[in-house]
């Protein structure tokens, strides 16, 4: 374990399906470039159970991601790399409660097991593992980003996430 990350604080994150060379992998496969570099890096989630037991989460950075269905609460570690949390709490309760409100009216009430977002409350924070992939030749030029616990691709929002925190950094 390096010294800053036995320095860095434990926090609960769920753990990753996908290994660096999965990643790159895929990251490989769906672009066809030429992969500069990849790292691991984790974004921090606010987690919201709703009536009927249901988690749902949703991003602590600026609350621009898609609710995430989560089933674990994760376990408890000590990572590097992890996106701010910049968003502040009753600010995500706001949007929690309109996406989860579109997510109903999308999927049908009755998909959405008990999902009543009046009976939401935020329960902790998640980070959840992401895998990014910097494409340049001097300076990062384009962002990709894999969903390490979901096995997926990510899009355009993710990755203007992660290329806006680099360029803040």
């Amino acid at each position: 374990m390096s010294e800053a990350m036995a320095d860095s604080p434990l926090v609960r994150c769920l753990a990753a399906a996908v290994t660096r060379d999965e990643a790159e992998a895929m990251l490989v496969r769906r672009w066809g470039a030429r992969l500069r570099s990849i790292a691991q890096m984790w974004i921090p989630y606010y987690v919201y159970v709703i009536e009927g037991g249901s988690m749902f989460a949703i991003d602590a950075v600026d609350g621009s991601l898609d609710l995430l269905s989560i089933e674990s609460r994760g376990e408890g570690r000590r990572i590097a790399h992890a996106l701010p949390v910049t968003l502040p709490g009753a600010r995500a309760d706001e949007l929690f409660a309109g996406k989860l409100q579109r997510m109903i009216y999308q999927r049908g009430f009755f998909r959405v097991k008990g999902a009543l977002p009046r009976s939401a409350s935020q329960d902790e924070m998640l980070y959840v593992p992401y895998w990014a992939g910097f494409y340049g030749k001097d300076e990062v030029e384009r962002v990709r980003v894999v969903d390490a616990v979901r096995r997926t691709v990510e899009g355009a929002k993710l990755s203007q996430l992660v290329l806006s925190w680099l360029r803040t950094s």
